[in-house]
């Protein structure tokens, strides 16, 4: 799956290609067709008219690739926090800080007097 993201000004528009092939002609459209008033539809549903001299850029993404971003991201995230919980556990302020008795505070019913 692929998705091409076209900008103009503060807006964009998304288009998405179940192949690559006919992404990439969608970006050959805007390549070669500077100043053309080009129209674009892709397979889901989606179909414009864009006058290009309004684009100010695009990106075409591969959206199986991003998955896998995801996924590493997450995974670095996990191994920084365990990296940290060791640090947690050898720094001897915190776990003076961790092995102290919670304190407990007075109650007094339900906040009656």
């Amino acid at each position: 799956m692929f998705s091409l993201s076209i900008v103009f000004g503060n807006v964009s528009w998304r288009f998405l290609f179940r192949d690559e092939d006919k992404a990439n002609n969608a970006v050959a459209l805007l390549s070669t067709h500077p100043t053309q008033d080009l129209i674009i539809h892709d397979d889901f549903g989606q179909k414009a008219t864009i006058k290009a001299p309004a684009i100010l850029g695009w990106m075409l993404e591969n959206l199986d690739e991003t998955q896998l971003v995801l996924v590493e991201d997450a995974l670095h995230k996990a191994r920084a926090q365990k990296k940290f919980n060791a640090r947690v556990e050898s720094d001897p302020a915190l776990r003076m800080q961790q092995m102290r008795a919670p304190v407990l505070t007075p109650s007094f019913g339900n906040g009656r007097a």
